[in-house]
């Protein structure tokens, strides 16, 4: 269940629960798509969430997240080479604080922030979220 906080911000954003926009989006090429990235891509497509004026979280800066894999599109052998490095495959979700770092699922359903590292934000979607959204504190992956 998502925080006050979060559910405020997802409803603003034209989230509801039993969302289905998969067939409305465009998937990027080269990438594969496990079931729970489909899911997830499913319920959140096309949202925009989160406070893009970085005011301060509990952590770091609140983040905003943009629901849309197809700003992964090119970007292939980056995925390739953080889901080499990782030793899971990788799949975009979308993107970050405005294309600052591109958000990931793997075939588990951990969601991470791709950058210059790697940093896993949630067990989830929904811990993912709220992690982002709060500025709680991610984990960056020694990899």
């Amino acid at each position: 269940m998502f925080s006050q906080e979060v559910l405020k911000s997802l409803l603003w954003a034209g989230w509801h629960s039993n969302r289905k926009v998969l067939k409305k989006l465009k998937l990027p090429k080269g990438f594969d798509f496990p079931d729970i990235a489909l899911k997830i891509l499913d319920e959140f497509g096309d949202l925009k969430i989160g406070d893009i004026q970085q005011k301060k979280g509990t952590h770091m800066a609140k983040s905003s997240i943009q629901f849309s894999p197809i700003l992964a599109d090119g970007e292939e052998g980056t995925f390739e080479d953080f889901s080499n490095a990782l030793g899971v495959k990788l799949c975009p979700l979308g993107e970050v604080n405005g294309g600052y770092s591109f958000l990931a699922v793997d075939e588990c359903g951990k969601i991470y922030i791709l950058e210059q590292d790697i940093f896993i934000v949630g067990n989830d979607i929904q811990e993912g979220i709220e992690t982002l959204i709060k500025g709680a504190q991610i984990q960056k992956l020694n990899v």
